[in-house]
């Protein structure tokens, strides 16, 4: 799934979802034929009935919540009005979750700088701050913290221990933004300047103009039911692992969601350009990551006595996690894998256990989360909304990256501050 789009695009980008079937069907036969039905039936409806039906349903809601919203800006881009944008977009991300974000936010982005030749740049460090950096305080904000979430962890333990991870790298991102942007900006400084008048808003005109309100109101609602989900940990039924608050939780993301798209103007979402294609093909996807990791886990689970045994002694001399390790090998993998199964990967092999992993081994699960929202950000196929937001930018004009081209900028600029984080787990 991570090699077929970048090896055969254009069979990819038809017959996704059928190579995905049937992927995961060999697997599940393979499965059966060594195991038998019993095992087979309960681990495919364990992993999508637990794990993937809340993460869609959470993806999905806030996806169409955020759809509703219309952002405008009336001032020109420049070097410190882009980094402001960068800055507070990173921050709603932790709200709005990065694929919210990033539909929201991508395209006032670029009208604010539709007078810039040069703009390739911004998109990327878009791509690296308010798709992936910024959702690395709360669970909602990223997809791989809210499978944290799913498993047990509370909260707020993330925002408290990824907040110092988070600055480390925020800031000086958004530092080598701010002389990135200059440098470009000087270049076409004449540019620049004939169109500022064009750009300048009058006097009495608002700097910032926002449609579909109430979703605002919509997603504080989404955050308000995740918080308190965990307040019912009875068990909704006997065959699934459902508590009350988790049916609590996502029978009410669905009726917040389905309000907001029947009762919001459908001018706002046209205007959005608005459509279910990036939703369908996550759900498509993400299904078949949750079946197909499903055997992963279980022979992680064996440890030192199972397959990954090499990687178990590395990672866990003596039954003591290696903190840096986990960092770079679980952000690694989620730069090419995707993170959020990379990080219930991990999860599982640091000992699968939230009240464990959230004390005893808290920085162990640190190290594991911001490995895995960090280096999402390393290539285009690392996070959900990073191949949506270069598909946006280059239908409007934006000439981007190759992949391997993007990798390049990604490295040059992220690897330093990761090294720089990394010392938070040594």
């Amino acid at each position: 799934m991570a090699i077929c789009p970048l090896i055969a695009p254009r069979l990819w980008s038809q017959h996704y979802g059928k190579i995905i079937a049937a992927w995961c069907f060999g697997l599940l036969a393979f499965v059966f034929i060594i195991s038998g039905w019993k095992p087979t039936f309960s681990l495919s409806l364990h992993s999508l009935n637990d794990h993937y039906l809340p993460f869609i349903i959470l993806v999905a809601g806030l996806y169409s919540i955020a759809g509703g919203i219309k952002i405008r800006i009336q001032t020109p881009g420049t070097p410190l009005s882009n980094t402001i944008f960068l800055g507070l977009g990173s921050l709603l991300a932790s709200v709005l979750g990065t694929t919210g974000a990033a539909m929201v936010l991508i395209r006032p982005f670029m009208e604010m700088n539709a007078h810039r030749n040069i703009r390739r740049h911004q998109i990327m460090f878009f791509i690296f701050s308010v798709a992936n950096i910024g959702g690395s305080l709360t669970p909602i904000g990223d997809p791989p913290l809210y499978i944290g979430f799913l498993q047990g962890v509370p909260f707020f333990w993330t925002t408290l221990h990824l907040l110092f991870p988070f600055l480390a790298i925020f800031i000086p991102l958004m530092i080598i933004f701010y002389w990135v942007d200059f440098y470009f900006y000087r270049k076409e400084d004449p540019i620049t300047e004939r169109f500022h008048g064009e750009y300048a808003p009058a006097s009495k005109e608002r700097l910032i103009e926002i449609d579909g309100i109430p979703n605002i109101l919509a997603i504080l609602g989404v955050i308000a039911l995740v918080i308190i989900s965990s307040l019912w940990p009875q068990k909704f039924v006997t065959w699934s692992d459902w508590t009350v608050g988790d049916a609590i939780r996502n029978i009410g993301i669905i009726i917040i969601a389905l309000s907001s798209y029947k009762l919001t103007s459908p001018l706002i979402r046209i205007d959005n350009n608005f459509d279910w294609h990036p939703v369908q093909e996550i759900a498509k996807i993400f299904a078949g990551i949750f079946i197909t990791v499903t055997p992963v886990i279980e022979m992680l689970k064996l440890g030192n006595n199972g397959p990954f045994h090499t990687l178990s002694a590395f990672l866990m001399p003596n039954g003591a996690p290696k903190n840096n390790g986990f960092f770079w090998i679980a952000g690694g993998l989620s730069a090419w894998l995707d993170n959020a199964p990379t990080y219930l990967v991990f999860f599982h092999f640091a000992g699968g256990d939230a009240g464990t992993l959230t004390t005893t081994f808290a920085k162990t699960l640190t190290a594991i989360s911001a490995g895995a929202v960090f280096m999402g950000a390393l290539t285009y196929i690392g996070n959900a909304p990073n191949f949506m937001i270069k598909s946006i930018a280059e239908e409007s004009g934006i000439k981007m990256p190759s992949f391997f081209g993007y990798i390049a900028w990604s490295a040059v600029i992220l690897l330093p501050l990761l090294w720089l984080v990394s010392f938070f787990f040594s």
